[in-house]
């Protein structure tokens, strides 16, 4: 009776054992990791919030080939297919957002501890993301239509000017980049003022905003189907 009382005795001392044990953790919960963008603080009209962006992870979910970036209203923009474009210390981020009125093109640029980007939402209509004296936050772009119009989007085809000769002269610029065989590359000069470059933080956010600038110029002529392309100089 004994002998067979011990293997049991052992059995229940193991099973114990194991029950004190923590649980094996085989994957993080979702909750627990922090995500690329958060939004902070919201203003009354929701127009605009302070956004909290998380570099390392905006890099790893880039590699992923997928961003989620939160707006002011609650919803959640999802750029797709995103390709990180490398230029010296600069990172560009293009990828698309589905929206009522198809795809469209989102443009992200991070350096210098800056974040500039525009994103469009659901509905066409585009969202800023700017960096402001250390601050980055999210606004409503667009603002091409006039006020009192139901928001149809942020393209705009102007009317032709019935005051529009079509035969006056242009100039020899304009007749190379007309006969061009290949892209057009545009130079572009940009110039900081003595009170910007006296602060390093604003020096350095202007300079990633301005090749973002030049990487949505570019974006946007890729999306027209133009053979153009601006550089800096």
């Amino acid at each position: 009776m004994p002998s067979s009382r011990f293997p049991a005795v052992l059995l229940s001392t193991s099973l114990i054992a194991l029950a004190l044990l923590p649980p094996k953790a085989t994957a993080l919960d979702a909750a627990e990791i922090e995500p690329a963008f958060a939004l902070r603080a919201l203003v009354a009209d929701e127009s605009s919030a302070v956004l909290d962006v998380r570099a390392d992870a905006l890099l790893a979910d880039a590699l992923d080939g997928e961003l989620h970036i939160p707006l002011p209203d609650g919803s959640l923009v999802t750029i797709n297919d995103v390709e990180k474009r490398q230029q010296e210390a600069i990172s560009h981020f293009h990828g698309q957002a589905e929206t009522e009125k198809g795809p469209q093109s989102a443009v992200l640029t991070l350096a210098d501890g800056a974040l500039w980007g525009v994103v469009p939402d659901a509905e066409g209509r585009l969202w800023d993301i700017v960096t402001e004296n250390g601050k980055t936050s999210l606004r409503r772009g667009g603002g091409l239509a006039p006020p009192g119009l139901r928001p149809c989007g942020d393209v705009r085809v102007p009317p032709r000017s019935k005051r529009a000769d079509p035969g006056l002269p242009i100039s020899d610029a304009q007749a190379g980049v007309v006969a061009a065989e290949g892209p057009v590359e545009i130079d572009l000069l940009g110039l900081i003022s003595r009170e910007l470059a006296g602060s390093v933080t604003a020096a350095a956010e202007s300079r990633t905003r301005f090749q973002h600038l030049v990487e949505v110029a570019n974006q946007t002529f890729i999306d027209a189907k133009n053979d153009f392309e601006t550089a800096q100089r």
